[in-house]
């Protein structure tokens, strides 16, 4: 058992360090052990990772496919624990994918399971994934009962109250109380200076400038934009700003700015289509 703990928590370190070629050799050597030795758990841990990796080279696809053999395993040998951790990760890839409905399908089957043994650790990751869900679908009521769920829980779970703070932010300018919105952001925005916070920096941002934009501020909206832009974040993200900053200089009747936007629009499009299809080759 301890060499494929072993081989498993090296290939979890080469994955944060995005080294994924390399988490991938460790996590199928892994696998195969485990399978041999009939090691539920480690063949679990195995498969669930090797869907981690492929969902970080955004080959969704094969993600599903690691992230369904582990569920299909947690099922027939396991247990609700692993069953509510996959279902989250599948949930989560939909997210990704924007497929909002099926994102929720997952994820109310993961929030079901944590309620039915009392995981209040897990409840309270789940309802802030699903109020976030919620909020994409723009079904404000649901979104504020799970959220608020999400607050009451965070003793429970420390980690997820940035999360839960985000989604409130969000919740509230999209249901257009953009002084209780700015509020949360404000308490956010000192938290998200520190590293390994800029994705998230950048949807605080892009929110803050999205209420500036609705309150006819132009020029502020689009500083915000701006500082949004400089944060060292995804290619999905920089796709998102752009978006954003396109609409605001075509408000502004600023349309060269507008086009010199879009452009960088289809640039990073192009980038990351090129970066896909490279790890794809890479991982193949």
């Amino acid at each position: 058992v301890e060499q494929g703990d072993s081989l498993i928590r090296a290939g979890i370190e080469a994955m944060t360090s995005r080294e994924h070629s390399k988490s991938l050799e460790l996590l199928t050597r892994a696998k195969t052990l485990a399978e041999d030795q009939h090691w539920h758990s480690q063949h679990f841990l195995a498969l669930n990772n090797m869907g981690a990796n492929y969902y970080a080279m955004l080959d969704y696809g094969e993600a599903l496919n690691y992230y369904l053999e582990a569920y299909t395993l947690a099922i027939k040998e396991l247990g609700p624990s692993q069953e509510m951790v996959v279902l989250n990760n599948i949930a989560i890839l939909y997210l990704g994918d924007k497929d909002y409905d099926k994102a929720r399908e997952y994820l109310e089957k993961a929030y079901t399971l944590a309620k039915n043994t009392n995981n209040k650790k897990k409840i309270v990751h789940y309802a802030v994934n699903l109020g976030l869900i919620y909020n994409e679908k723009r079904d404000l009521e649901s979104a504020d009962r799970y959220l608020q769920e999400a607050l009451r829980l965070t003793d429970e779970n420390p980690t997820v109250l940035t999360e839960t703070k985000i989604a409130l932010a969000d919740y509230h300018y999209l249901k257009g109380d953009y002084p209780q919105s700015v509020a949360y952001i404000n308490e956010l925005l000192p938290e998200l200076e520190k590293a390994g916070f800029e994705e998230y920096r950048v949807t605080v941002l892009l929110i803050l400038s999205k209420i500036y934009w609705a309150e006819n501020k132009l020029a502020d909206a689009i500083k915000i934009a701006g500082s949004a832009l400089s944060q060292p974040v995804n290619l999905d993200s920089k796709i998102l700003v752009y978006k954003h900053l396109s609409d605001l200089y075509a408000t502004n009747q600023n349309y060269l700015y507008a086009m010199q936007a879009k452009d960088s629009i289809l640039l990073f499009q192009e980038s990351l289509n090129q970066l896909k299809n490279g790890r794809l080759y890479e991982t193949n």
